[in-house]
């Protein structure tokens, strides 16, 4: 099933969808008996007691995972892993389609109250698209197709430079890239406009739904996001400016984005609002090493969803929380696959592992 353009040919943009929980029954029942034939716990288990890389290989062969040999590139991980996570979400969504009813009072797809952990995949492949313009590239081979726009619409969008069809702040922002990029010559451009579009099409999204954990779940990874900015402008000197830190900044966190402008001049005001809440083992980001601060903004957003979305037996809260363990058990899974075949321990392979919801 394309649930990408099953989804986008009744989602409307304007209008409030009306989540009555009832709608999720059927769908969390499969999505409990699903987790138990998932990879889980006891997969990535194996995977880490792999003793090389083969023996990984083996291990996600045995789990089910379709990993195609290539001998001039190499082995298709990253096209087993889409598939794995593609299954996951074309089942979640083919079930919500055929068990829910969105109501009378509203035309928008229930399964668009979903569409907030679909847009970054959107923005992933617009983003691929508009670089393989610039840098001629097969699109098919880094297009994702988790999002709300299919491959075919999206090409078709590029060719006319007309991206009407993608959620309204993106659609802006990839009509404005082809002048500001012939402007600056500068490829971030690109990645910049497209990820504070994202973001702020992912706000857009949990305001049209009543479920108050999407909302708080979207904030703190806007936070996040800002957080991890900072940090990473701060150790390149050279490009740490208020130009270069505003412009990449998102909208929609609880820390006020002047808080992070201030900090150019005195990082302890940054640090003291850290301290008083979630974020607190983020404000030691002077001594942590790049991938520990990384392993640790992870898992604060686990937390935050785990805490979100198992308050209820039953709900949509419940089925973002599988799609973001699908999505986490496959970055570990990408993590410990790399470090295999690197050779790198057990040991410090399990220190750069998320947790698992």
């Amino acid at each position: 099933m394309d649930f990408a353009a099953e989804s986008g040919k009744e989602r409307v943009k304007s209008r409030r969808i009306r989540v009555r929980r009832d709608d999720f029954v059927y769908t969390c029942a499969r999505v409990a008996a699903k987790s138990a034939l998932c990879f889980g716990k006891e997969g990535m288990a194996r995977l880490l007691e792999a003793p090389d890389y083969e023996a990984a290989l083996k291990v996600l062969s045995d789990a089910g995972f379709v990993v195609r040999r290539k001998e001039e590139e190499g082995d298709d991980i990253e096209g087993a892993l889409d598939m794995y996570l593609e299954r996951s979400f074309s089942d979640i969504f083919t079930s919500i389609s055929l068990s829910a009813d969105a109501g009378a009072d509203t035309d928008v797809c229930v399964t668009g109250v979903f569409d907030f952990l679909r847009y970054p995949y959107d923005c992933h492949n617009v983003k691929s698209v508009l670089k393989s313009r610039v840098r001629p590239c097969e699109v098919s081979e880094l297009f994702i197709p988790l999002g709300t726009v299919n491959e075919q619409s999206l090409v078709s969008m590029a060719s006319k430079n007309d991206f009407s069809g993608l959620p309204l702040h993106m659609a802006d922002a990839a009509s404005r890239i082809p002048g500001e990029f012939a402007a600056s010559s500068d490829p971030r451009v690109i990645d910049t406009l497209m990820d504070r579009a994202c973001f702020a099409d992912m706000c857009d999204a949990v305001s049209r739904c009543n479920v108050p954990a999407f909302k708080r779940i979207v904030a703190v990874k806007c936070d996040l996001v800002n957080i991890m900015t900072f940090i990473r402008l701060s150790r390149m000197r050279a490009l740490f400016s208020f130009a270069s830190l505003t412009d990449e900044l998102v909208e929609g966190g609880s820390i006020p984005l002047s808080l992070f402008t201030e900090a150019l001049k005195d990082e302890n005001c940054l640090v003291k609002r850290l301290l008083s809440g979630i974020y607190a083992p983020l404000a030691d980001f002077n001594v942590k090493k790049a991938h520990e601060a990384e392993k640790t903004a992870d898992n604060i957003y686990l937390s935050v969803v785990k805490s979100e979305c198992y308050k209820d037996s039953y709900g949509p809260e419940m089925i973002a929380a599988f799609i973001t363990a699908r999505e986490y058990e496959v970055k570990n899974i990408r993590i410990v696959v790399a470090a295999k075949k690197a050779g790198v321990s057990a040991v410090q392979i399990k220190e750069r592992l998320r947790d698992m919801l």
